[in-house]
């Protein structure tokens, strides 16, 4: 019962608010300051249910400097994290960089190859497909437009890549402004200590490592 009350006083919220984001730049102003905002403006299609309210405090959350989300399967953390908050933080700049001199590069790292380019090709879908996106973004591809990379311009400036690799690639000398881990290990290598290991030390040495941990340096 609890839910559905606050899930009906979000619904209302909505529609006092909807009126205002009639103007583009109302929209995008949102959509800067609030992940939450920029999912309902831009990405409401993407949620095909309710979002629950201990899903929905997750975006207040998205602006930790260290983040671990764990939640079950068919929850919607990789609709969330691996689709959503890159096309946040590459379109909106949320972080404020500095973008004559600095610009995002954003990392999804998976198990495969194969499933960080699976989110890679989402994001090309919504940049290029999702008229709203477009329109008020005004959006085109950099000179980069792969299935493990892409470069992305809003209002014709660069604003900076998000880039795919499986587990074990090596990103050092790239030093990405954000990493996204999805899935990192799979059922086997988790049950094992030796591929716990490893994997704990490509995490620590080689991701962590790599990150630029303070933006705008």
């Amino acid at each position: 019962m609890t839910d559905t009350v606050e899930q009906n006083k979000q619904v209302e919220a909505w529609n006092q608010l909807r009126p205002h984001f009639e103007k583009r730049e109302n929209r995008l102003y949102a959509a800067k300051q609030s992940f939450r905002w920029f999912c309902l403006l831009y990405l409401d299609h993407l949620f095909t249910i309710k979002i629950a309210p201990f899903q929905d405090e997750l975006f207040d959350l998205a602006k930790e400097e260290r983040l671990l989300v764990v939640m079950p399967r068919g929850f919607g953390k990789s609709v969330v994290w691996s689709i959503c908050y890159p096309l946040w933080v590459i379109l909106n700049n949320p972080y404020d960089l500095d973008m004559r001199w600095k610009k995002e590069d954003l990392f999804l790292i998976s198990n495969t190859a194969d499933l960080a380019e699976m989110w890679i090709r989402r994001h090309k879908q919504e940049l290029t497909l999702n008229s709203r996106i477009v329109n008020d973004y005004r959006v085109t591809a950099g000179d980069i437009w792969r299935n493990d990379e892409i470069e992305v311009l809003v209002g014709g400036k660069h604003h900076g890549r998000i880039v795919a690799r499986g587990a074990g690639a090596q990103i050092r000398g790239q030093h990405p402004t954000e990493l996204v881990i999805d899935d990192l290990e799979n059922r086997e290598e988790a049950s094992s200590e030796g591929p716990r290991e490893k994997m704990r030390a490509y995490f620590y040495q080689d991701l962590w490592g790599a990150l630029r941990h303070e933006r705008g340096n």
